[in-house]
């Protein structure tokens, strides 16, 4: 939650000297209310809470009926977390401005943190007539109305917002969850269309426009919207970094990589380890890996706890068969992110290629301890088995992914490759024929099991026997 603080204009900083040198010199030297709320608003202005606080307190015993400083105090104590007695001194502020707007707001501020949404809205409810800027006043009614879970009426204040500012920002973002949240995604797209029409020149609009359009996946609109926002803004970075990843949606590589890399360039001063990582991911799929390697390295650089970072670090080490490598990245994504089964996946590939079968086991293990609703750990981890010529143990593990999914004919088909191996010919048929029904084309997968002429020889008359049975 934002606090809404009215910024005063700063009086010189030789009043803010001033105040320090007394403080420097331990003494208790008299100003006038205007000196301390000019030192007040700096040090609000400036972040330094603590110092401001302090500069309330000596105002307040020299003035104490000053309703400024009242209210600069607890916006002070807002700011420190201090809610409950920045209430207490935000009401006596109200007590002696009762219509002041800004005091009202800042209450309607504290006590939806606090949770007193009711109260919060009433607060808003007296400020909107004496209020001048109307637009950030229904704002933050929206987000009161959406911590309070009323997202409907969240989304009539954000819209009150934007009749009267179209563009204004946090209200455009907010509406956009709105709808999300309230799955009315197709209403977002042509709201968001009437307000471009009405402010073409607003890269903001086509900006939220794109979003909206992304979410419903409209991806070459979503492109469009977004690549017109940095056409009418070049430095519009949020704009290039969403029109990189629509393109990499769209497996329009080389424009994802440009996008980026431009966002990149913008954000230069501050890059954030998900842009990096975006763009690994990006030169990974177009296959230039030393690129890929280079910006997941630097990714985990700026996130040394970037899982997501590692594991494509670790995948692509596989893939390039540097498994001991491999083993090292994916090692530090599971510490990071003990929950995710694809990265235990991973990591027992690796794991069995260098032959620690024990490890290869444990991970599977812990993988499917995860998330068993997945075909490819039941055919990866049984395949370890086989290929082991422990045909029992890859039976049994196929047989209870089959058992999860009952339908998936990839199953049935490796089921009958290991019955085929094992030597269990009149078994391999019988969940043949079940295979077949299910997907008759995806027989061919099965042959790159068997190299040898004879095992295929066999495998042929298997399924023309069905075939023959099926005319």
């Amino acid at each position: 939650m934002s606090f809404p603080f009215h910024r005063y204009e700063e009086e010189g900083k030789q009043r803010v000297s001033q105040f320090e040198k007394m403080l420097l010199n331990n003494r208790n030297t008299f100003f006038d209310v205007e000196t301390f709320e000019s030192v007040a608003d700096h040090y609000l202005s400036a972040g330094e809470y603590k110092k401001g606080l302090e500069a309330c307190n000596i105002g307040m015993d020299q003035h104490p009926y000053a309703s400024e400083l009242i209210s600069f105090k607890a916006k002070f104590l807002a700011e420190l977390g201090q809610f409950e007695e920045a209430l207490h001194f935000v009401e006596k502020a109200i007590s002696f401005q009762p219509l002041d707007p800004e005091n009202l707001v800042l209450k309607g501020s504290i006590c939806t943190t606090l949770g007193e949404f009711e109260e919060a809205l009433s607060c808003y409810e007296q400020a909107l007539p004496f209020s001048d800027d109307k637009d950030e006043l229904y704002y933050e009614m929206g987000l009161t109305l959406e911590a309070y879970g009323k997202m409907d009426e969240a989304l009539s204040s954000f819209k009150n917002a934007l009749v009267i500012n179209p563009l204004h920002e946090d209200s455009l973002f907010e509406l956009t969850l709105c709808l999300e949240v309230l799955d009315r995604l197709d209403e977002g797209v042509t709201y968001y269309q009437q307000i471009v029409d009405e402010n073409p020149d607003s890269p903001t609009a086509w900006y939220n426009l794109g979003v909206m359009q992304d979410k419903m996946e409209k991806l070459n609109d979503a492109a469009l919207s977004f690549d017109y926002a940095t056409v009418l803004d070049d430095s519009f970075s949020s704009a290039w970094f969403n029109l990189a990843n629509v393109y990499m949606k769209s497996n329009q590589l080389e424009k994802a990589i440009e996008g980026f890399e431009k966002t990149i360039a913008l954000e230069k001063e501050n890059p954030d380890a998900d842009l990096f990582f975006q763009l690994a991911s990006c030169y990974h799929f177009n296959d230039e890996l030393d690129k890929a390697v280079l910006y997941y390295k630097k990714a985990t650089a700026i996130n040394p706890d970037f899982s997501e970072a590692y594991y494509g670090l670790g995948k692509l080490l596989t893939e390039r068969e540097k498994f001991y490598e491999s083993i090292h990245y994916l090692s530090k994504a599971t510490k990071l992110d003990s929950e995710n089964p694809f990265y235990w996946m991973e990591l027992a590939e690796s794991e069995y290629e260098v032959g620690n079968l024990v490890s290869c086991i444990q991970a599977f293990e812990k993988a499917a301890s995860l998330d068993a609703e997945n075909k490819d750990l039941w055919l990866d981890w049984s395949s370890i088995y086989f290929e082991e010529g422990d045909y029992d143990q890859a039976i049994s593990l196929i047989k209870d992914g089959i058992d999860i999914f009952p339908d998936e004919a990839s199953l049935y088909y490796r089921l009958v490759v290991y019955l085929f191996g094992k030597g269990n010919y009149k078994e391999a048929f019988v969940y043949l024929e079940n295979a077949l029904t299910l997907n008759f084309e995806g027989h061919i997968e099965m042959y790159a099991f068997f190299p040898e002429l004879e095992k295929q020889t066999a495998l042929f008359k298997l399924i023309d026997q069905y075939k023959q049975g099926n005319v």
